[in-house]
């Protein structure tokens, strides 16, 4: 099998999430001849990666059994049917990033319209929880088409870690400012409620830019008179990322929309107990493990009682299904991924 991964205007980052991960853990599989990782502008340091014109990848589109896009745009919808014009042998494969936001949209009639040619054109759609591809299976009129393949996570559990030494500390990460994190929310009702006397510190990991900002400054100013805060900023290195979590009681995510929340799964790999709205991957792990609890959205009170929860939790005496490790093992995500192409 001879597989091309094409995605716009690759970053650094991304090689480091599903997009690098899928292409180097595909090529070990054996009968994977040849697995290519091409953009049409190479932002990164890695000078393998092939850029190629509209133009070249549609000369090129014969060398190969599967083309992989990546997410629901005009600009897959245009590529897939100019290759399918030429070559109606290929598979072509797209990778989406849905939400709850997105499938909503699905019921205008544009958008419809828009989602049934994809279904035309493509022959399998990845979906990164099993939640969002069975709300898709509901809508479309080829259900089969549409699988859940979840992403992997590149952090190892820190197994030198005693559990029992995590901080009274509650850990929230990510785009901190963006409106669809609501991180302001969780900030109002830690100000807003009597200290909680088990909880000594709030730790922010990540960039404080985005439109809530200079909220979330705002209450900050006010929570510090209750609790030690730890504002970490962006942090880049995994194994100090891998400390964050290890050290934590518990982990918030107060998020509105995640089409699959890769923090939630790098958390729940490091055993760190997740509090969060019903988004992104959450339903998946609560299948598999008592490590998490999904609260009512924007339910003060739910959110107060489950971080009360897990900061009195003693992880040690729980018992660990090793389902978590193997949901994010990106080499058996991969043979999973493979399987679902060579049947569609």
């Amino acid at each position: 099998m001879k597989i091309l991964f094409y995605f716009d205007n690759l970053q650094e980052i991304h090689l480091n999430k599903d997009v690098g991960a899928i292409c180097i853990h595909l090529t070990k599989l054996p009968n994977v001849e040849e697995c290519i990782l091409a953009t049409n502008k190479n932002n990164t340091s890695n000078k393998d990666i092939i850029e190629l014109s509209e133009y070249n990848l549609l000369q090129s589109v014969n060398r190969f059994n599967v083309i992989i896009f990546y997410h629901f745009t005009l600009k897959s919808l245009m590529r897939g049917l100019l290759i399918r014009i030429t070559n109606k042998h290929v598979k072509l494969v797209l990778k989406t990033d849905v939400d709850r936001r997105y499938i909503k949209s699905l019921e205008l009639s544009k958008r419809k319209i828009i989602f049934r040619m994809f279904q035309k054109i493509y022959n399998l759609f990845l979906v990164e929880t099993k939640q969002h591809t069975e709300e898709l299976q509901k809508i479309a009129k080829q259900k089969h088409k549409f699988v859940t393949i979840l992403n992997g996570s590149k952090i190892k559990r820190n197994r030198t870690e005693d559990n029992t030494e995590r901080k009274n500390e509650i850990l929230i990460i990510g785009r901190l400012g963006l409106t669809q994190k609501n991180v302001p929310f969780l900030l109002r009702i830690l100000s807003e409620t009597e200290k909680i006397q088990e909880l000594d510190c709030i730790s922010l990991v990540g960039k404080m830019d985005g439109p809530n900002s200079l909220e979330i400054k705002r209450l900050l100013y006010k929570l510090q008179k209750k609790y030690t805060l730890r504002l970490m900023g962006n942090i880049n290195n995994h194994k100090k990322l891998v400390n964050e979590f290890s050290r934590a009681k518990v982990m918030l995510v107060p998020s509105l929309y995640e089409s699959f929340g890769l923090v939630i799964a790098e958390a729940a790999v490091q055993r760190t107990p997740i509090v969060a709205h019903d988004v992104g991957i959450m339903q998946d792990l609560a299948a598999v493990t008592n490590l998490v609890k999904i609260v009512g959205f924007n339910d003060k009170n739910d959110w107060i009682k489950n971080i009360k929860y897990f900061l009195n939790y003693n992880i040690v005496d729980t018992c660990i299904s090793t389902q978590v490790d193997e949901m994010f093992c990106w080499d058996k995500i991969c043979k999973n991924l493979y399987k679902e192409i060579k049947k569609c």
